[in-house]
């Protein structure tokens, strides 16, 4: 296991990167990127790097701005980012996996590089162009808003991962705690972050006026207690994506990585051994 640093565009992408010559039949297996959602870190893959491992390459990575990426006055996008982190670790091809936000980058990244992506899974999935209602989000999102400009920061880290891993139906107290807790950390860790300077360059035409250009495989797994803008996403996705299925994980809502890990590592391994 490595905790490494490599210059990117500007800055310094912070990365994982475990199976890589432990043996030979994990020095031989494709590629996989994990790409984290935007309320956190790449700390929210901890239960997938070993299993993954055992027959993978896996890479994890810090986006700029989030975890140990800086995010200096420089523009940039994201996907540009990952192809740069791709180059220097010599990846030709990969399985990108992206959770909400990282599934967006997933996705610009398999328009811009196809050549590059061998499938995609994409978890509660963000998707460029995608207008958002904010349906039973917006109450949540003011109180979020107000607690942060009143310099209660932890009170609204505590409110974003009310909403984004209890889900906007269940208590705190209805979800496992140990999974709870470990989110509720990185999503403090991230409030606060300083913020940030880069000009972000977002891919244009947008990858929603685009999903029948995207020829990778592609697994959809949503929570059933998302919310209902990552709901329709999902929905979108698997319309309009040429080769995707989707599957919704009871019990769960924009984690269900951490939630239910046993089930979605099965699921995930079991997607990478058909394609």
């Amino acid at each position: 296991m490595s905790y490494q640093f490599t210059e990117v565009n500007g800055t310094k992408i912070h990365y994982e990167e475990r199976g890589k010559g432990t043996a030979p039949s994990t020095s031989s297996g494709q590629a996989m990127i994990l790409i984290h959602a935007g309320v956190v870190n790449m700390g929210m893959w901890d239960e997938q790097m070993e299993p993954f491992a055992k027959h993978h390459r896996v890479i994890r990575y810090d986006v700029r701005g989030w975890g140990k990426t800086a995010d200096p006055p420089l523009p940039y996008s994201d996907h540009e980012d990952l192809h740069g982190l791709l180059a220097h670790l010599g990846v030709e091809t990969a399985v990108l996996v992206g959770c909400s936000h990282g599934g967006k980058i997933a996705l610009d990244f398999a328009l811009s590089y196809p050549e590059m992506v061998a499938g995609m899974i994409l978890v509660g999935s963000g998707l460029g162009g995608y207008e958002f209602t904010m349906e039973g989000m917006i109450e949540k999102a003011e109180a979020m808003g107000a607690a942060y400009e009143r310099g209660e920061i932890d009170l609204a880290a505590e409110i974003s991962t009310q909403v984004w891993y209890d889900g906007l139906t269940r208590s705190p107290e209805q979800v496992e705690a140990s999974g709870r807790a470990k989110i509720s950390q990185l999503v403090r860790h991230t409030f606060h972050l300083p913020e940030g300077s880069g000009q972000q360059q977002e891919l244009s035409p947008p990858a929603i006026s685009r999903l029948g250009d995207v020829n990778a495989p592609a697994l959809i797994i949503v929570g059933d207690q998302d919310a209902p803008d990552v709901q329709q996403i999902a929905g979108l996705l698997q319309e309009r994506l040429p080769s995707a299925r989707k599957i919704t994980l009871t019990g769960t809502a924009h984690f269900p990585n951490v939630e239910k890990s046993a089930e979605f590592n099965r699921i995930v391994l079991d997607f990478l051994a058909e394609v």
